[in-house]
């Protein structure tokens, strides 16, 4: 009976080692895929960093560029009002088929007393209904 324990606990220990070994070899797969994915993990952590880095400087000098579109913007609008600042539109002046502009705004500028020599140009817009 004592040869046969031994022989069953002889048994025992190889298929027990055998199950070791197996389990030994699927656990250094695992730690190798462990590895692998930590290692990309952190090639990505790293890659998400430059990203949120280039994404803040992106994100500055985006608004550094509004800021000076709104400059520049600005400075238009203010060239455009000084543009318009000797500007005067008179409506209502009905137009005689031999008129000469010269000779009207010359009668313009005395009625708003206003030297001619501050008249630069006159010309004629079309009214609303084309005339």
């Amino acid at each position: 009976m004592s040869k046969l324990l031994r022989d069953i606990s002889l048994e025992v220990k190889k298929a027990v080692k055998m199950e070791l070994a197996s389990v030994n070899e699927s656990l250094s797969s695992w730690c190798i895929k462990v590895d692998t994915i930590n290692a990309s993990l952190a090639i990505l952590t790293e890659k998400v960093k430059d990203l949120e880095k280039k994404n803040m400087y992106l994100t500055n000098q985006n608004t550094h560029l509004e800021l000076k579109v709104n400059a520049i913007e600005q400075q238009i609008r203010n060239m455009e009002q000084k543009q318009l600042d000797n500007v005067l539109e008179i409506t209502g002046i009905p137009e005689d088929k031999d008129e000469n502009l010269e000779k009207l705004s010359s009668k313009l500028a005395s009625k708003l007393n206003i030297e001619k020599g501050q008249v630069s140009m006159v010309k004629r817009l079309k009214g609303r209904d084309g005339k």
